[in-house]
């Protein structure tokens, strides 16, 4: 059976530590593939803040080019509207008929769990694969999980990369230099974009 990883996001701009997390994951779930979605309008971030869908798509595309296994999925952006994670994944699975999908997130985004749309479906549709973030500690996912019974929710396996869109975001904005935080070819994209 076909394994695949979703991860979903805004990806405002995508990221070393959204790299970072789609590679372990995919590792230590044994992924056959993983597709990266981007949200059009993620339901719990302002929508003011978000990059143009085609430079976070163009962004997504670029830091991943160079690694089998991985591919940019825009059915959320071409859906539009607000993006949720059962629609998305009732979609894949829709396609992908007797696949076995895990949901890549960060430990922030499983905080949020509960108030996601359809949480019991979500259960039913996905293995959830979470990976650290800074200041989450695991205590608060352990509570998150009593929270919903039969949700499959693993850990990865993965060092705490304290990278966040919106750091990107102002570093381009200011100027900086923005090596090490992002893949050289989404640098360049910002780069460009930051006119």
């Amino acid at each position: 059976m076909t394994r695949i990883g979703v991860f979903g996001g805004s990806f405002n701009p995508v990221h070393n530590g959204h790299v970072i997390m789609a590679l372990r994951a995919q590792e230590s779930a044994d992924l056959d593939r993983v597709m990266l979605v981007p949200a059009a309008t993620p339901p719990h971030k302002e929508e003011a803040d978000l990059l143009d869908p085609s430079l976070r798509l163009a962004c997504l595309r670029a830091a991943f080019a160079d690694l089998d296994g991985y591919e940019v999925d825009d059915r959320e952006l071409v859906r539009g509207d607000v993006s949720y994670t059962v629609d998305t994944l009732e979609s894949i699975a829709a396609d992908e008929p007797g696949a076995d999908l895990f949901f890549i997130l960060g430990a922030d985004s499983v905080a949020m769990l509960p108030t996601w749309r359809d949480t019991p479906r979500l259960g039913e549709l996905a293995t959830f694969l979470w990976v650290p973030r800074p200041g989450i500690d695991r205590s608060v996912i352990d509570a998150i999980h009593a929270e919903l019974p039969g949700f499959s929710l693993e850990p990865v396996p993965c060092p705490v990369v304290g990278i966040s869109g919106s750091e990107v975001r102002a570093r381009r904005d200011a100027g900086r230099t923005l090596s090490g935080w992002v893949p050289d070819a989404v640098a360049d994209l910002l780069a460009d974009s930051a006119g």
